[in-house]
């Protein structure tokens, strides 16, 4: 039976105080996780499905190349019926248990998901740059999805446009950050939430003349 990580709701509200949508955040990645992982266990998914108190840790990974984002479409070949034909710029899903390694438990876990789901390796780099950016966090109580997740959202830029791993599952496309918000309607919940962040976060790297100029990135 499948055990997700997670950690009690009362910790993460002391922790970042009482908030619903996005929260920036005011660290790096490193030093986050390893403070959650020391009040968190691992409990079984059925569980704490319906379990308020208990908050299931959810990296959120935008992907993004060159002031374009990764946008995935979810295919009704996926296990969670609620979020079929969803858009969504998330990659990631829960922390199940991992080999040790040198990372905290959360970023390993990270590392996984992204390499299960997209056509890159990011599990035998160690150099700090490539670590993905801690953007803040992401709670949305309005539904009973997200009344048990808590999101840890992340945004990886990397230098060249990758493909979808898991095709039978998803389907993907690069947009530019400009177009996020046309897609908003077609999104599910937590990429409404997070899309302006991303947003603004490539657009500010635009105007400083960080990342070049990208043409069109299909992945298909």
């Amino acid at each position: 039976m499948e055990q997700v990580f997670g950690v009690p709701r009362s910790v993460l509200e002391s922790e970042f105080g009482v908030f619903q949508g996005f929260l920036p955040a005011a660290g790096v990645l490193l030093d986050v996780v390893q403070r959650l992982e020391g009040s968190g266990e691992f409990r079984l998914r059925s569980d704490v499905e319906e379990d308020r108190c208990w908050q299931q840790l959810i990296p959120y990974v935008a992907l993004t190349c060159r002031g374009r984002v990764l946008l995935l479409e979810r295919l009704a070949t996926q296990a969670e019926r609620r979020l079929h034909h969803l858009l969504s710029i998330g990659v990631g899903g829960h922390i199940n248990p991992e080999p040790e390694g040198p990372d905290p438990l959360v970023v390993r876990g990270l590392r996984r998901e992204v390499e299960e789901e997209m056509e890159i390796d990011l599990r035998s780099s160690r150099r700090p740059g490539e670590l993905p950016e801690l953007l803040g966090f992401i709670r949305d109580d309005s539904n009973d999805v997200g009344r048990v997740h808590f999101g840890i959202a992340c945004r990886l830029e990397i230098p060249a446009p990758v493909e979808v791993r898991e095709r039978d599952r998803m389907l993907g496309r690069w947009i530019s950050a400009e177009e996020l918000g046309v897609h908003e309607e077609r999104m599910e919940g937590w990429s409404q939430i997070l899309w302006p962040v991303v947003r603004d976060v490539v657009a500010r790297e635009t105007e400083l003349g960080v990342r070049g100029n990208a043409g069109a990135l299909p992945i298909d």
